[in-house]
């Protein structure tokens, strides 16, 4: 409600304030800041529209533009030690790691991806052609994770 009242009065406000500049060369336009109506043209905006500058507070708008929508978003999460920026070290298949940005914390710390783990490698052993030669952990701990990953 809040946000359509808001674009109704700016657009009010640029109908009648283009009435005044169309009209007569005084405009009746008032600064948004200070609410003054010492106010002189500065050049145009990036979009073309024309530019105001107010003399007393020096703040400088562009009543015909459209109200822009900033959209606010953080990439990447806080620290968790000092809550402040973080980078992206090192971005791996399952995770991400991040860093602090703060150089007296600099601390690292992994957030895992949402995506789906591939299955063990125990869980693609052909059974009809299994030897156990050139086998590096004990007989007791392979069929120990064979026979869980049986399981999941």
């Amino acid at each position: 409600m809040f946000l359509l009242k808001h674009i109704y009065l700016r657009e009010r406000t640029i109908q009648i304030s283009m009435k005044s500049i169309s009209n007569n060369s005084s405009f009746n336009l008032i600064c948004p800041r200070c609410f003054s109506n010492n106010l002189y043209r500065f050049g145009k905006d990036k979009d073309g529209f024309q530019k105001f500058q107010c003399k007393s507070c020096k703040r400088q708008w562009a009543p015909e533009s459209p109200a822009k929508t900033r959209t606010y978003y953080k990439k990447y999460p806080p620290c968790p030690r000092c809550s402040k920026a973080t980078f992206l070290h090192h971005d791996y298949k399952l995770y991400s790691n991040f860093r602090c940005g703060d150089k007296k914390c600099y601390h690292g710390f992994n957030i895992p991806k949402l995506t789906q783990i591939p299955n063990t490698s125990s869980a693609s052993i052909d059974l009809e052609n299994f030897t156990l030669k050139r086998m590096r952990h004990p007989f007791h701990i392979i069929l120990f994770h064979r026979s869980y990953s049986l399981f999941l």
